[in-house]
């Protein structure tokens, strides 16, 4: 019965085909590694780059992060990752730029993009077309182009895979294959547990978009697993049109925290996840358990979700995997479509008529 509920739903709220957008991460996950590896493998970049940054909004940026904390693990270059019109100061010629945009319209990537060509940075391209892809083309600049026809936030594996190949082509990471292999086989677990008919008592995603639909949804997450805590803001944002909250641990333990001594009761409608890995360091086991008991004081509910998988790749994917079925029952549960972002839209509307 309860599935028939959820089914109607779908049939009803998701004209967009957003539920197959979502049960084809794990295999986007292998169709993006087949496209990216031997274009990456001939790219002829430096071995050495002193900074690589990343010129990227939305789902663009958030690849970054998520590449950006894989990488962690391997000493190198710092990685950047830029969500603005204007780069840092200190780009230069040593400088390796991965400039990615779905579209290849993005205002804000282009005009980092044009900035590094001019001060002479290495600049490699992740686009499907656009002027993102003909500025490649007229600078000679390596790109790969991406499959077409998906919402950018739904893209992510097709932007996030060649983006860590870059990386391991300059020795920033490396292992990504079998850190692929094991993204692949975690995300395919996640999503067998959030499937649509999976009953509410057996379905994470289900339980946690309940809880969100009732009260304020409130993501807090460990450092090691922040950008997949910020995708899941990000995501309940765009597919179930809803505010949520996102910070994260322990930063938050410095200003955050005091708020739930407030007496005005908007703190008894947090319903908080916690978000870690799979296996915290004890400073930040112990700071988990601690927050947790306070807010089970106060808020609505709290729930802490350790990641699963073994790389520090398919930790960050199965949150995001979690996070991304959260937001695609929140939405149905608003009644409402997750593809479409009229305000978005609006918006694009409004910034070229005030050109």
């Amino acid at each position: 019965m309860e599935t028939r509920v959820w089914d109607s739903a779908r049939r009803k709220y998701d004209a967009s085909g957003m539920y197959a957008r979502l049960a084809s991460f794990p295999l986007d996950l292998m169709n993006a590694e087949r496209a990216a590896k031997s274009w990456a493998g001939a790219l002829h970049l430096p071995l050495a780059p002193v900074r690589i940054l990343v010129a990227g909004m939305g789902g663009s940026a958030i690849a970054g992060d998520l590449a950006a904390r894989a990488a962690d693990a391997f000493p190198g270059a710092p990685i950047h990752v830029v969500r603005d019109y204007a780069p840092p100061g200190w780009l230069d010629a040593k400088t390796l730029v991965v400039a990615s945009s779905y579209s290849g319209n993005t205002e804000e990537t282009l005009s980092v993009h044009a900035e590094a060509t001019r001060r002479g940075a290495t600049v490699v391209c992740l686009t499907t077309g656009g002027e993102l892809l003909r500025r490649a083309s007229r600078s000679r600049q390596p790109y790969l182009r991406l499959p077409e026809g998906m919402p950018p936030r739904t893209a992510l594996p097709h932007l996030l895979v060649p983006l860590l190949r870059v990386l391991e082509r300059v020795g920033r990471t490396r292992g990504v294959g079998s850190d692929l292999e094991d993204a692949f086989r975690t995300a395919g677990r996640v999503l067998t547990v959030c499937r649509l008919d999976r009953s509410e008592t057996g379905n994470p995603a289900k339980r946690i978009a309940r809880r969100f639909a009732t009260g304020h949804p409130t993501v807090y997450a460990t450092a090691a697993v922040s950008p997949a805590g910020y995708r899941w803001q990000t995501q309940i944002n765009e597919n179930a049109k809803s505010l949520c909250a996102f910070a994260t641990l322990p930063e938050l333990d410095h200003n955050i925290l005091t708020a739930y001594d407030a007496v005005d009761g908007n703190a008894a409608r947090s319903e908080i996840v916690v978000l870690t890995e799979a296996d915290p360091a004890p400073p930040v086991a112990r700071r988990v358990r601690a927050n947790l008991a306070l807010w089970r004081r106060t808020a609505a509910s709290c729930v802490a979700y350790p990641a699963v998988g073994r790389s520090a790749l398919a930790q960050l994917l199965s949150h995001v995997v979690l996070g991304d079925w959260v937001s695609y029952y929140l939405a149905l549960l608003r009644r409402v479509d997750p593809t479409p972002v009229a305000m978005i839209e609006r918006l694009k509307r409004g910034l070229a008529h005030n050109r």
